[in-house]
């Protein structure tokens, strides 16, 4: 209950700064990356934080380098984070 009180309040105070974009991107899409390679629950939070902390900080790099807006180049790399986690999962994963 506090953990979605929480969650809640981050988003709404988030959105007005960055916008719902950025804010949607950063809450689903590390989170969906890091269950697509994770065994347990506690490897998929730390994966997920890694991936959404690693993706902030090389888009902030990417667009201050290639001139790019910085919450689309975020968005991105979330993407590409995205589909090498399913592409690593499909290699990994033995066909049945």
């Amino acid at each position: 209950s506090v953990l979605v009180m929480l969650t809640a309040l981050s988003v709404v105070l988030a959105m007005k700064l960055v916008g719902i974009m950025l804010i949607s991107s950063l809450l689903i899409l590390p989170a969906v990356s890091a269950l697509q390679l994770a065994r347990s629950f506690r490897a998929s939070i730390i994966l997920a934080a890694l991936a959404g902390c690693s993706s902030v900080v090389a888009g902030i790099f990417v667009s201050f380098v290639t001139n790019l807006p910085t919450s689309a180049t975020i968005v991105l790399l979330n993407l590409l984070f995205f589909g090498g986690a399913c592409a690593v999962r499909r290699l990994l994963t033995p066909n049945t």
